[in-house]
């Protein structure tokens, strides 16, 4: 709420959208548990993206379904009424009642007490015949009897003509000439068929992001270009980028440029140019690469990071320009790091030189130092080992302990000289270099960091280190039960992966008049 109140309403919602999506990582990355939990080997175990991002997503949506008349009269009186004390959430739930008289025990029970979220496809379709829109909500999510759909109120907003410019900050009410509808979906799936005068030229789903989950849009190329071009609601911009890059039709290829060209929102592009960069497309590339002077550094920083997944000589050439260049140190170290990426031949002098600068916090050299673990060159191994060492910037250190995972990984001649400079860093006085090594043992899943890492899970002076190095043992004894042919085979998918989308965008190519 701070962004909200010090940079605007779309910093706000892009702020929560990050809370949403670091929870849905560690939830499917590490763990599933309710927010209140009472399982755990150290206390300091639940102080985790559950409970501060996950929780945060909670209030988030609290707000939307109280108002914001009643929400800020339920926290005044849940403050004045327990100033100085200790609370439970039931204090919360108590609070709410008693200031507005809405019953919300059973949405605590279904977000805070239970674990688990929904993942919904939103889709609509248009029938001239009828005059009807048909939206329908797709819980996919695993459903049985022990895991029922989720119940939650879907608004959404029908424009018959498409506002001629993007509103900024717009909040979460309707918009001129909108007419808002809210969708009670109860099943795993839904249908609402609504009538209207004319086909909707802009359709607004969950503006104000109330769903606490994932959500993916299908609403056909034309109408998310009309809800990029022109939906205030930035969340629902970046939703509808996604679909467009996934059509990856011609439509949806001139809507995802007019994009760059006219965004008001810098989280928008940045959002788009990650999403862009995961299709490792060539047309996706050459958007990219124009995108590469946006006025935004944080722009210009994303898209960076986006190029990185081409290895080619022209994104090797703006990269270099850009780490060279940029105003900003931030974009420098995402152009470094996509440079190593690259593989190109000039990266391991440039990135060499890079490292040895001295920039804000060891900003820029932290990313020259994870550019040259990407080029799987052994002659880069001393380079990364200088930055890990004791005296050199934290954020430098930090940078190049996941550097030196990173290079075990690719370079097996140094693996085991990797894995031994990574477990000594173990025993770091600086506590996130620290958990940096345990992260990068955990990466390189190699029996030989077994032994430092159960001798950390015992005896860390902190419960975080000692919980994250338990986790990355146990992934690593997990890791070593998988057949070495099962991990190359899923290599061999991914590069076959790769070749087929090239080979579709050659077709695509020739049949282009």
């Amino acid at each position: 709420m701070w962004f909200e109140r010090d940079l605007g309403y779309d910093e706000y919602l892009y702020h929560h959208l990050g809370c949403l999506m670091r929870y849905l990582d560690e939830d499917a990355t590490r763990y599933r548990r309710p927010i209140v939990c009472n399982r755990f080997r150290d206390p300091i175990e639940l102080f985790d993206r559950h409970l501060y991002e996950k929780g945060a997503a909670v209030l988030h949506i609290l707000r939307r379904d109280l108002g914001e008349a009643r929400f800020w009269r339920s926290i005044r009186h849940y403050v004045a009424q327990n100033a100085q004390r200790n609370v439970e959430t039931i204090d919360l739930v108590r609070a709410i009642e008693e200031s507005t008289g809405r019953n919300m025990r059973g949405f605590f029970d279904r977000w805070v007490m239970k674990a688990g979220h929904p993942e919904i496809k939103i889709s609509a379709s248009w029938d001239a015949k009828r005059s009807a829109l048909t939206i329908s909500v797709d819980q996919e999510q695993p459903i049985d009897d022990e895991r029922p759909p989720f119940p939650f109120d879907l608004p959404v907003g029908l424009c018959e003509t498409r506002p001629d410019r993007l509103l900024r900050d717009a909040g979460s009410d309707a918009i001129a000439g909108e007419r808002r509808l809210m969708l009670k979906v109860e099943r795993q799936n839904e249908r609402f068929v609504i009538p209207c005068a004319g086909e909707p030229q802009l359709i607004r789903i969950d503006p104000g992001a109330a769903i606490l989950g994932k959500v993916r849009f299908a609403l056909g190329a034309s109408a998310a270009a009309n809800v990029l071009a022109a939906d205030p609601d930035p969340i629902a911009r970046i939703r509808a980028a996604d679909e467009l890059v996934r059509d990856e039709g011609s439509a949806a290829r001139a809507a995802l440029a007019d994009a760059f060209r006219s965004e008001p929102f810098w989280g928008v592009l940045a959002e788009t140019a990650r999403i862009l960069g995961a299709t490792r497309a060539p047309w996706a590339r050459d958007l990219l690469l124009q995108a590469l002077e946006h006025a935004h550094p944080k722009v210009r920083r994303a898209v960076a990071e986006a190029l990185g997944n081409w290895r080619e000589s022209t994104v090797a050439d703006a990269l270099i320009l850009r780490a060279r260049e940029d105003a900003s140190y931030l974009v420098c170290a995402a152009a470094a790091y996509a440079l190593g990426k690259t593989r190109d031949p000039r990266a391991l002098d440039f990135l060499g030189a890079l490292s040895k600068q001295q920039s804000w916090n060891g900003t820029i050299e932290a990313g020259a130092v994870r550019g040259l673990a990407e080029l799987a060159d052994e002659r880069a191994f001393p380079a990364i080992l200088s930055a890990s060492e004791l005296g050199r910037d934290e954020g430098l250190r930090r940078a190049a302990v996941a550097a030196l995972g990173r290079f075990g990984e690719l370079v097996e001649a140094k693996r085991g000289a990797a894995i031994d400079a990574t477990i000594g860093l173990l025993d770091d006085p600086a506590f996130l270099v620290q958990l940096a090594a345990i992260s990068a043992l955990e990466g390189l899943g190699d029996a030989r960091a077994l032994g430092a890492l159960d001798r950390l899970a015992r005896s860390a002076h902190d419960g975080r280190a000692r919980r994250d190095a338990a986790e990355a043992a146990m992934t690593i004894r997990e890791g070593l039960r998988v057949p070495t042919q099962v991990v190359h085979l899923r290599e061999d998918i991914d590069r076959l992966r790769e070749e087929q989308k090239k080979i579709a965008e050659r077709i695509a190519a020739l049949e282009t008049p």
